[in-house]
C-alpha cells in the first residue's frame, strides 16, 4: 500500500523560500551593518513576494492558463523591477570602477577573481600594477577612493584594514596604513574623508 508523503504546509514553504532569500542577502553584505539592516527589512517583501509565487503556480495549476498568463507575470513584476532598477542605478563614488585618479595619469580597475578583489592600475593605456597577492575577500565589502596626490586608498570592512597604493620610480607600491582613523605609518598621510562609507565615516571622521 502506497501512502503519499505529507506535504509541507504554504506557512513552511513561504518561510523557507525567503529565509533562502534573506540569507543570500545577509551573505553578500558580508561585514557591512548597513548591508544586514536592510537585509532584515526586506525580510517582510520576501515573505509577501514567495507568497505570490506559489499562488501564481497553484492557479497556472488549476487549469487556467489564458487568466494566469497575464496573472502570474504580474507577481514577478515587483522583483524585476528591483532588480531593474539595481542594475541601472550608477555605482557609489567608492565603489566605481573603472576609476580615474585626480591627475587623469591612472586608471584603477576592481575585479573579483576567484573569491578575491584584485587591484589593477594602467598609466599611459599600459598596464602599471596588478596586486597578486590580495586578502581582501571577495563577497565581503571593500571601498576605493583617490586622493589628491593620485594615491589609491583603500577600505576592508572585514577587517578595517586601510591601505595606499602610490607610485615610485621602481613602480606601484602599497603599503599596509592602519585601521580605521589609526595609521600605522608616521609618514604624514591620510585617507581621504570619500573612502569609507557612511556607516563607518561617522566612527572615522566624526
Amino acid at each position: 500500500m502506497n501512502r503519499k508523503r505529507p506535504k509541507p504546509s504554504d506557512g513552511a514553504l513561504i518561510e523557507a523560500h525567503a529565509l533562502l532569500l534573506l540569507g543570500s542577502i545577509v551573505y553578500r553584505a558580508g561585514g557591512n551593518p548597513l548591508g544586514v539592516f536592510f537585509g532584515l527589512l526586506t525580510y517582510p517583501f520576501l515573505l509577501a513576494f514567495s507568497r505570490a509565487i506559489q499562488l501564481g503556480i497553484r492557479a497556472g495549476m488549476r487549469g487556467r492558463p489564458l487568466r494566469n498568463a497575464v496573472r502570474v507575470p504580474l507577481y514577478f513584476s515587483p522583483i524585476v523591477i528591483l532588480l531593474l532598477v539595481n542594475h541601472f542605478l550608477p555605482d557609489p563614488p567608492n565603489q566605481a570602477s573603472p576609476s580615474r585618479s585626480p591627475s587623469g595619469r591612472y586608471v584603477m580597475r576592481m575585479s573579483i577573481v576567484g573569491n578575491r578583489w584584485i587591484v589593477s592600475i594602467r598609466g599611459g593605456g599600459l598596464p602599471r600594477y596588478r596586486d597578486r597577492d590580495s586578502d581582501f575577500v571577495g563577497h565581503l565589502s571593500v571601498y576605493w577612493h583617490w586622493d589628491r596626490q593620485d594615491r589609491l586608498w583603500l577600505y576592508n570592512s572585514d577587517t578595517g584594514g586601510v591601505y595606499y597604493w602610490h607610485a615610485t620610480p621602481d613602480g606601484w607600491q602599497k603599503v599596509d596604513w592602519g585601521y580605521g582613523h589609526t595609521g600605522s605609518k608616521d609618514d604624514g598621510t591620510r585617507p581621504p574623508e570619500g573612502l569609507f562609507p557612511d556607516y563607518a565615516r561617522k566612527q572615522v571622521h566624526g
